[in-house]
């Protein structure tokens, strides 16, 4: 396991238990996310660490300790060393010395020497008293909020002077709270509150540098952010695309306050689509951000993953689209409840299509319905990550989108209104197709094989393959399914064109049954298509919501 070490150079300065420390301790401990072949820590002290560690440190009161610390881990053979609670910019980072180390930056400064740093992280959030209204259920947290602009802080410099004064110069529907100091306003509950009762929230810059943990709240409650891109002393650093290592993203960067009226007035046209957005990119980075840290401490330590056979093999995917059932998640709610039980660790990506021209009707409904479910697996559940598509793409292109974010050998495909029953022996199914022993293992929704069907499977009783019971079919379906990614990225680049947008069943079914007329048995082999039978008269280990209803299917690009 990781040594994790929290240390103070410095009499009467904690170690730890600042806000801006919050979601980094929750991301080392595994309340972020738990990543595919991740590591494990433990809590250790300086002297006790042999080999290396991680090591957080408060930088904001260490500007002069930087000797202690070259000194403290010049005997490790690897360090991470975070340095946070730095708004001001005051730890002299480059004379960091250490010939195998990785040094993360909380609020960095881009005017002063950053050549030792590898990667930045932004202010953060208090988790702890943020997470009691993420108990807000999400259908109450989506319902439209009351205002338009919220703005509850410190009036204590030129760009919040701007700020409030261009929000209070527009006419749209605004609450504007302002104080002369840190916490002397709402309590916290009050104010996030506030932050979920509108639907965009300034973020002007912060005393040192443009980050704030308010633009970090706005994110994690899942409203628009206006972000600063202007210090109080005029700095125009592009802090947050180099923060974020992007020039793509989501939210504004305001040069100019005094014309906000604009930028409100844009994203006011589309704000559910734009917070859907915004949500949508946060909880992503979050992930991402979990990533890299483990796999920056792999790469420097050579640490061995701490192991989670399923975790670390299977990923879930599942589509959802839009059904005139919207905004209600309870569909999608059971279904991610039956993989959850089944499956407790594995990562699940939700591929959220866009509208198709058929469905603009359904819009409105669909996008509330987006936002509610978006809220509900931030604060519901755990290592569930949304891939939002803003376009139609059905399931062959959100697919084939997913598959790059897919970290594992092999994937389950759940459509959203089929959720799992009985018991599934995943460990053994994942064995079987990562082993190439199958392509692809239906979870049957049927009890047992129907007469009409009975043509399709080769097997008239169940074979054991390395203790599962299944049996060989030639009918395709899009019913849940374990197969290998490479697998599947295989098929849609042979069986679908690039533009794709159409049901994989569609498509599947007919390929596999006319290899099998054409050829007979041995064209099985190409596709290696089992049924998982543990009781051939009592198979089912999924079944049907319905979600489509009456709804017609409509038209498919091939």
């Amino acid at each position: 396991m990781i040594q994790l070490v929290f240390k103070s150079y410095v009499e009467g300065i904690p170690s730890r238990g600042y806000w801006d420390q919050d979601f980094l301790q929750d991301a080392l401990c595994g309340e972020v996310w738990w990543p595919v072949n991740g590591v494990a820590f433990r809590p250790a002290k300086m002297e006790d660490v042999k080999n290396g560690c991680v090591l957080v440190v408060p930088a904001g009161s260490h500007a002069d300790k930087v000797d202690e610390i070259n000194k403290d881990i010049e005997r490790l053979d690897w360090v991470v060393l975070i340095l946070t609670s730095d708004e001001q910019g005051v730890f002299p980072v480059h004379e960091v010395k250490h010939p195998n180390k990785i040094i993360y930056l909380m609020t960095p400064h881009f005017d002063k020497d950053l050549s030792n740093v590898d990667r930045y992280i932004g202010e953060g959030f208090p988790t702890a008293t943020i997470s009691s209204q993420q108990k807000i259920k999400a259908d109450e947290a989506g319902r439209t909020p009351p205002v338009d602009v919220f703005f509850a802080g410190q009036q204590t410099h030129r760009r919040r002077d701007e700020c409030i004064a261009g929000i209070e110069s527009t006419d749209i529907n605004k609450r504007i709270i302002t104080t002369q100091g840190f916490s002397e306003g709402l309590d916290h509950n009050e104010y996030y509150a506030g932050i979920i009762g509108a639907k965009i929230i300034p973020c002007p810059s912060g005393p040192c540098t443009v980050d704030s943990f308010r633009f970090f709240e706005t994110l994690e409650l899942g409203r628009i952010p206006l972000a600063d891109a202007e210090t109080p002393d005029g700095r125009r650093d592009r802090y947050w695309q180099k923060l974020f290592g992007s020039e793509d993203l989501p939210f504004e960067m305001i040069n100019d306050w005094e014309h906000v009226g604009g930028n409100i007035a844009k994203l006011l046209n589309r704000w559910r689509h734009n917070a859907n957005v915004c949500f949508s990119w946060w909880q992503n980075y979050k992930r991402e951000f979990v990533y890299h840290l483990h796999e920056d401490i792999k790469r420097i330590s050579g640490a061995e993953s701490y192991g989670n056979y399923l975790l670390d093999n299977l990923t879930v995917l599942v589509s959802t689209s839009p059904i005139r059932r919207h905004p209600s998640l309870d569909i999608i709610r059971e279904t991610l409840d039956s993989i959850r039980e089944r499956l407790p660790h594995s990562e699940i990506i939700i591929m959220i299509d866009g509208i198709r021209e058929e469905q603009e009707y359904l819009r409105e409904q669909y996008e509330e319905y987006v936002g509610n479910l978006l809220w509900m697996i931030n604060s519901d559940y755990m290592n569930v990550v949304p891939i939002l598509f803003t376009e139609h793409m059905h399931q062959s292109g959100m697919t084939r989108k997913a598959l790059e974010n897919v970290r594992t050998p092999t994937i389950l495909y759940v459509e959203h209104d089929t959720p799992l029953c009985g018991s599934i022996d995943f460990e053994g199914i994942v064995h079987n197709v990562a082993a190439e022993l199958a392509d692809v293992v239906r979870l049957h929704h049927e009890t047992h094989i129907l007469v009409e069907h009975e043509h399709m499977m080769l097997d008239t009783a169940p074979i054991e393959i390395n203790t599962v019971p299944m049996m060989k079919t030639v009918q395709w379906s899009q019913r849940p399914h374990v197969s290998r990614k490479n697998f599947y990225q295989k098929i849609l680049s042979d069986h679908f064109s690039p533009e794709a947008k159409t049901m994989i069943e569609d498509v599947m079914h007919g390929i596999v049954h006319s290899a099998y007329t054409d050829r007979g048995r041995p064209a099985w082999a190409d596709f290696k298509l089992w049924m998982y039978t543990p009781d051939p008269n009592a198979m089912k280990r999924s079944t049907n919501l319905d979600g489509r209803g009456d709804e017609e299917k409509y038209g498919m690009v091939f």
